[in-house]
């Protein structure tokens, strides 16, 4: 893998190089685009700044984009591309570009794979979190469900996700919309129905006045629909069912804004961009089950 990443940067002056990462789920597709950008910003990046924040983005996207799976501890549930801007022969910038995440992980997860890894994270440190008042993993359906106990260190420590933040540039208020997200999310996905949705949402008060949002327009937007015929609105009060579609389909999105605003953030902050680039394509692992949905 080094002598492929060190063939395209000394190909650039011929034309742009892209890498491309492929494989089953489990082969080593996510550490090996790590050792490569490891390698590619250690001996090319125009200072130790910019290759450290290249190096700790992947931190970041891994945190909030990868889960355990079947075959793998860490596998990374979207797709990803990176490019490394050069200017003569240093890397003086770089860019992400996500997509094809896997949204059905934030409302269903089977028993013997986890979600996440960034809601475990948030649970194990919750005291660190007083702010939010999160509970433990065994309060939240999304979490308990996995019979794995198997954890990532790298995964567990907040002062580190803070200080990768802050190298980012986060400020306390988008901090805190991203917890504030990431709590509403696992207390959405505990509701059954109508009733514990409303007590659900008065007891995120704290979290709902965080984003913006009205107590009131959130139950409504999860609880009605809306049809319009001719010039009439007509309001449809939905059944439990419909609401726990509405729901996760709300969670779902929540969490795919966050994942976004991540990247675009994260991007922004990595320097400049040229013509010129080494890019490292790491695509999805896919698998053949049983039964596929």
């Amino acid at each position: 893998i080094y002598s492929i990443a060190e063939k395209a940067y000394q190909n650039i002056g011929y034309k742009n190089q892209s890498i491309l990462v492929s494989g089953e789920s489990g082969s080593g597709k996510t550490e090996n685009t790590k050792y490569m950008l490891r390698y590619l910003c250690d001996n090319y990046a125009i200072n130790k700044n910019l290759a450290s924040k290249i190096i700790n983005s992947n931190f970041l996207i891994e945190l909030f984009g990868n889960a355990m799976t079947i075959r793998n501890a860490n596998s990374s549930r979207f797709g990803k591309f990176i490019k490394l801007y050069l200017d003569n022969k240093n890397i003086v910038g770089a860019n992400i570009e996500n997509y094809l995440l896997e949204k059905s992980r934030i409302s269903f997860a089977n028993t013997h794979e986890k979600t996440y890894h960034i809601f475990y994270l948030l649970c194990k440190n919750r005291a660190k979190l007083e702010k939010f008042n999160i509970k433990t993993l065994t309060d939240y359906d999304l979490l308990k469900k996995s019979k794995y106990s198997v954890s990532i260190e790298e995964f567990e420590n907040i002062e580190h996700l803070i200080n990768v933040l802050n190298q980012f540039e986060f400020n306390e208020t988008l901090q805190d919309s991203i917890f504030a997200t990431l709590k509403i999310i696992l207390e959405l996905l505990n509701c059954s129905g109508k009733i514990t949705l409303k007590t659900t949402l008065r007891n995120c008060s704290n979290e709902i006045i965080i984003l913006g949002l009205d107590e009131e327009e959130l139950f409504n937007k999860l609880t009605t629909k809306v049809y319009k015929v001719s010039h009439e609105l007509i309001v449809k009060h939905l059944e439990d069912t419909d609401i726990i579609v509405n729901i996760k389909t709300f969670c779902e999105d929540s969490y795919e804004d966050i994942f976004n605003t991540i990247i675009n953030k994260v991007s922004k902050s990595l320097g400049s961009k040229t013509d010129r680039y080494v890019g490292i394509l790491d695509i999805f692992g896919f698998e053949v089950f049983d039964s596929n949905g």
